[in-house]
């Protein structure tokens, strides 16, 4: 071997070796960060020592491989970082579970599942979440995005309209009748007073669900030409 070839080979395993050093001090912070969070919540006394520790969990891009064997077989590269960052987010923010769920449902047209849910939530004194803080959460793992921009984005349209009309001011007229139908179905009052007007919330990027829409087409066409995604129609 050349004494350049030599060199090349030392760069590497030099590079290579400070890369994984980089990766397990990342992993053990995180770890760490988890581990503080847990212990603290029971104080109810978050610190700006937890605040930064969760801010950094949520904005690292980092990636953290492993071998994962499970019913499926073997994966020998999952990267096992995105698991870690949320429970670690969700430890310090537990409240954020049913809302992730909701959002969950958002996407997948669930609509029954996102009524009770919501009833669910005003039923239950003990919950931490409630039907306002569900409709207002933005996921700061998800690029800050709200439950219309989910639907938008997965062009659930009866999901959208359901949501536009808990939480946004457009009027009732503004709705198609089958809309209308759905919400006196599921005997759902519009709660636009104390959450706010939905169409308003930006994603990390500054764009809002109408934006996320005018990128799309097909069925979602019928909100864009009513106006009902536009913010104060």
């Amino acid at each position: 071997m050349s004494r350049m070839e030599q060199g090349a080979s030392t760069t590497d395993s030099y590079i290579a070796s400070k890369t994984t050093k980089w990766l397990f001090v990342k992993l053990a912070k995180i770890l760490w960060c988890s581990k503080l969070l847990k212990r603290t919540m029971a104080t109810n006394k978050p610190s700006r020592t937890i605040l930064n520790c969760n801010v950094a969990v949520i904005s690292t891009g980092a990636s953290v491989f492993a071998r994962y064997t499970n019913e499926g077989g073997l994966q020998p590269n999952l990267d096992i970082l995105p698991a870690i960052t949320e429970e670690a987010y969700l430890l310090n923010q537990p409240e954020a579970r049913p809302a992730r769920a909701f959002q969950v449902m958002c996407a997948e047209g669930d609509i029954e599942g996102m009524v009770e849910l919501l009833a669910a939530l005003d039923e239950d004194e003990d919950e931490i979440a409630s039907a306002t803080s569900i409709l207002q959460y933005q996921d700061p793992l998800s690029g800050q995005k709200s439950s219309l921009h989910i639907a938008v984005e997965n062009a659930q349209v009866d999901v959208a309209m359901l949501l536009l009309w808990l939480s946004s001011t457009a009027p009732p007229e503004a709705f198609p009748d089958v809309a209308r139908q759905t919400a006196e179905r599921f005997g759902l009052s519009r709660l636009t007073a104390q959450t706010g007007d939905i169409r308003l919330l930006h994603d990390s990027n500054g764009l809002t669900a109408e934006q996320y829409a005018q990128r799309t087409s097909g069925p979602l066409a019928p909100l864009l030409v009513s106006g009902l995604l536009s913010p104060g129609a």
